[in-house]
C-alpha cells in the first residue's frame, strides 16, 4: 500500500540531493516512490509501496552520503496536544505495548510542550522495556514508531 513509510532527516540544506539519492536508490524497487520535502529544513518524507523493512535493506545496502537518521512511521495523529496523547495512547494500548524511552523531535508547537507530553504518557512507560517511541513532528500531524533500542 503506497503511504508514508518514513521520515529522513539530512543535511540542512542538502535536502535536494539527499531526496534524489533516496529517490534513486529506491527506484528500481518502487517506480511510485516519493521523497519529498517537508516544512522543516533537513526533514524529508517517503512515501512508498515497498515495507519501511525492503526501504531499510535497500537503503542500508546503498551509500547515502546525506542522509543522517531514517525513522520508520506507524501511525499520524493531529498535532494538539491532547489529541496527540489519547493517539499515542491508544496507539500503546492497541498494539499491547509499553515504551522504556521516549524519543520526541522537537519540532514546532511540540518543543514547547513536550514536558506535558511526557508527563501524560508516564503509565505508558516501564524502564524495563526495551522499546523506544519515537514522536515525530511533519507538517500539521504528528507520525509515531515503535522500535527496540
Amino acid at each position: 500500500m503506497y503511504s508514508l513509510k518514513a521520515v529522513l532527516t539530512v543535511e540542512y540544506g542538502k535536502e535536494l540531493r539527499a531526496s534524489l539519492e533516496v529517490g534513486d536508490a529506491l527506484y528500481p524497487y518502487d517506480n511510485s516512490v516519493k521523497v519529498g520535502a517537508s516544512n522543516y529544513g533537513g526533514v524529508l518524507l517517503l512515501y512508498s509501496s515497498l515495507t519501511y523493512d525492503e526501504i531499510s535493506k535497500i537503503l542500508r545496502n546503498t551509500m547515502l552520503t546525506y542522509v543522517r537518521s531514517i525513522v520508520k512511521v506507524e501511525k499520524c495523529c493531529s498535532e494538539s496536544i491532547e489529541e496527540l496523547t489519547t493517539c499515542v495512547k491508544e496507539y500503546l494500548t492497541q498494539n499491547n505495548l509499553r515504551v522504556g524511552k521516549v524519543k520526541v523531535f522537537e519540532r514546532g508547537e511540540i518543543k514547547k510542550r513536550i514536558r506535558e507530553i511526557l508527563n501524560k504518557l508516564s503509565d505508558a512507560i516501564d524502564a524495563k522495556s526495551n522499546l523506544k517511541l519515537n514522536i515525530v513532528p511533519i507538517d500539521y500531524k504528528v507520525c509515531l514508531s515503535v522500535q527496540e533500542t
